[in-house]
């Protein structure tokens, strides 16, 4: 099962990977989103910014002429006066209303005259210009003539270098409602104006009352790195919304101009873009799942279809193991029914010899967890010592013989080739018991295997015939080997073969 569970595994990894690159998808379409609309409330703070920088601009040039208008004691003004002072201000919006107090706060002179009296002496804008500044900018407040929330923008009034009252222009709060409309910023959006002291100026939607930002982040935080730029605000202090709010400071004036855009509205467009793309993804998703499914099932069921013939396969190698434990222990029986045969020494040895070299290789693949290779220097060294132990043992074998793995059959015959060569030394080599040495070398030259049988023994001056039944039998297993042979005589026997290493398997095997 380890197959469909790897499939299984590279399924989910690929579902991971996807879900991880959908959901990178999802967060950057968040984020951008949440930039553009930063961006967007940037760009409305700073289009609020110029309006009221031109606004300030105008209202610092129309109090200006209202103060020359009012001449040496603005006590002594009268109604005459209120045509030159509509000219003043004609540049400044119709609904903007000009009022002249005088030193203790009183109204004197108004361009929209109330019934009542109004004063204004305990006005902080009025404080502000009565203790020495020139011009002021107040924070939202209701105006006591017409109970609407506004704004005052207000000059000094000196007269002999002493204060002698202020003017002032009342511009409502809801002069920035056309900006709001105007600069389109869907629902839940907001336009404000606030001083440089953090009090709220003028505010659409409108507030009951000013509020203090000075502990806000736009002050603690954001204003102090930059003049202009944005943020998003989690809750906003006027009503709670979370909003991505645009900030600039208004030049010449000590203003702040904010556009808050609401970040429902910024993402409403993006969840429903999201949600479209998601319902258009499910049916892959489902078609992807369905075809995971589908080759699971597949490799569930070749899996077990190579499990059954991994068992079959298993049982086939056991069995064919018995077989060759069953031919190798018949050989035996056969090696020990020869030797219980009249026959003469030399014929017995030689047959057991031979005999003895097929059932190495049949006990050698008994042995081994390998039925298609054998390990040919392992295989020789076993011969050649079996054969040695049939004489008298006296000589010596010696071994140099590199790793090299063959087929069963292809080893059989090496095996009887080494049986009679070593047989062939161990008989004629030393003569009346002498002791000896025979070398046999092993190794792999490219796709050849050359092998070589050497002893110290008395030699032989010239090739013998070649009719004997030993040598008959080494011609054959050369040319059965489809190899090339060599023999020489001189100080002792030298016999090399070489041979193809047909269909080489590939060996890890130290000797």
């Amino acid at each position: 099962m380890r197959t469909p569970l790897a499939a299984l595994g590279l399924a989910l990894a690929f579902f991971l990977v996807v879900i991880s690159i959908g959901g990178l998808f999802v967060w950057q379409g968040y984020r951008d989103t949440l930039n553009r609309g930063e961006q967007r409330a940037a760009a409305a703070a700073e289009t609020i910014a110029a309006h009221f920088q031109w606004i300030v601009e105008a209202s610092r040039q129309a109090l200006g002429r209202i103060d020359d208008t009012i001449g040496f004691r603005p006590e002594l003004l009268s109604s005459a006066e209120l045509g030159d002072m509509d000219d003043a201000v004609a540049g400044l919006p119709d609904n903007v209303v000009v009022r002249v107090f005088d030193r203790s706060g009183r109204e004197i002179l108004s361009t929209a005259p109330s019934e009542e009296e109004v004063t204004i002496g305990d006005r902080n804008y009025f404080q502000a210009l009565r203790d020495g500044e020139s011009f002021v900018i107040s924070r939202l407040l209701v105006d006591r003539a017409t109970n609407r929330q506004s704004f005052v923008i207000g000059r000094r009034l000196v007269r002999d270098g002493e204060f002698a009252g202020i003017a002032a222009l009342i511009v409502p709060s809801d002069l920035i409602a056309d900006f709001w409309v105007s600069l389109n910023l869907g629902s839940g959006s907001a336009a404000s104006i606030v001083g440089d002291d953090g009090w709220l100026v003028t505010r659409f939607p409108s507030l009951e009352s000013s509020i203090d930002l000075s502990n806000h982040i736009l002050f603690t935080r954001y204003l102090p790195e930059a003049p202009f730029g944005s943020y998003r605000s989690e809750a906003s202090p006027a009503d709670g919304t979370s909003r991505l709010v645009g900030y600039h400071r208004v030049a010449g004036a000590p203003l702040i101009a904010l556009a808050a855009v609401s970040t429902d509205a910024v993402l409403a467009d993006y969840r429903s873009r999201m949600l479209g793309i998601g319902i258009g993804a499910i049916p892959i998703l489902l078609g992807l799942a369905g075809f995971a499914g589908w080759v699971f099932r597949l490799l569930v069921h070749d899996s077990r279809r190579r499990e059954e013939l991994e068992d079959a396969l298993a049982q086939n190698r056991l069995l064919l193991r018995e077989v060759h434990h069953r031919v190798k222990n018949n050989l035996q029986t056969v090696t020990s029914l020869i030797r219980l045969q009249p026959l003469p020494p030399d014929s017995k040895r030689d047959l057991a010899g031979r005999i003895g070299a097929m059932a190495a290789v049949h006990e050698q693949i008994y042995r081994s967890d390998r039925l298609e290779a054998i390990k040919l220097d392992h295989y020789i060294r076993n011969i050649a010592d079996g054969v040695r132990s049939s004489f008298d043992g006296s000589s010596e074998l010696r071994f140099d013989m590199q790793p090299v793995e063959l087929d069963p059959e292809r080893a059989m015959v090496v095996g009887l080739l080494v049986t009679e060569v070593v047989s062939n030394s161990l008989k004629h080599a030393f003569p009346g018991g002498a002791k000896g040495t025979i070398t046999i070398r092993l190794d792999a030259e490219g796709d050849d295997v050359r092998l070589a049988i050497r002893d110290d023994g008395v030699g032989f001056g010239e090739p013998r015939e070649r009719s004997g039944l030993g040598m008959r039998l080494i011609d054959s297993f050369v040319r059965q080997l489809e190899g090339e042979q060599r023999l020489k005589g001189e100080g002792g026997l030298d016999f090399e073969v070489r041979f193809p290493l047909a269909n080489p398997v590939a060996s890890t095997f130290k000797a």
